[in-house]
């Protein structure tokens, strides 16, 4: 390919990418007629409109229209970055014990947009309808842990 057409074809696609053809939109879950569609983040603006990329999405999926029943940024994973300095095998270490590594590591939150939604004149997706979770529990290493309703006496 020359040198001219390989250009041409990268600008195309930094063109399409840019305009907003390329959708960042997708269904994280979808059963029946209710689901989760995911964005990067919740803004609409340029050049991504990840917003507009998720409604369009839904339009295509549910032409009668969709009810939003809820939004929110959920944390899918995490990004762990290790910084190393110095260097034990250089001949200043192994001499005069100067230049020893040190390590740190940061985990940083991967996010993104959730948008739960069930399609007009069904039902109300059950998970909607749920109360939400007690207020005033304690985190625990596998989950939440609620207080009692009444306190249980000690020695008794």
């Amino acid at each position: 390919m020359s040198q001219r057409r390989r250009f041409g074809a990268l600008l195309s696609a930094a063109l399409l990418g840019l305009s907003g053809c390329i959708s960042q939109a997708r269904f994280v879950m979808l059963e029946g007629e209710h689901g989760v569609v995911a964005v990067p983040n919740g803004t609409n603006c340029w050049p991504l409109y990840n917003r507009r990329s998720a409604d369009e999405l839904l339009q295509d999926r549910f032409p009668q229209g969709v009810v939003i029943d809820r939004e929110e940024e959920s944390v899918i994973g995490e990004n762990v970055v290790t910084d190393r300095a110095g260097n034990t095998t250089s001949a200043l270490y192994q001499l005069a014990g100067v230049g020893a590594e040190h390590n740190s590591e940061s985990r940083l939150p991967i996010k993104e947009w959730q948008i739960h939604f069930h399609a007009k004149g069904s039902p109300v997706p059950v998970e909607v309808l749920k109360p939400p979770a007690p207020t005033g529990g304690i985190a625990t290493a596998t989950g939440t842990a609620t207080l009692l309703e009444q306190p249980l006496p000690i020695g008794k």
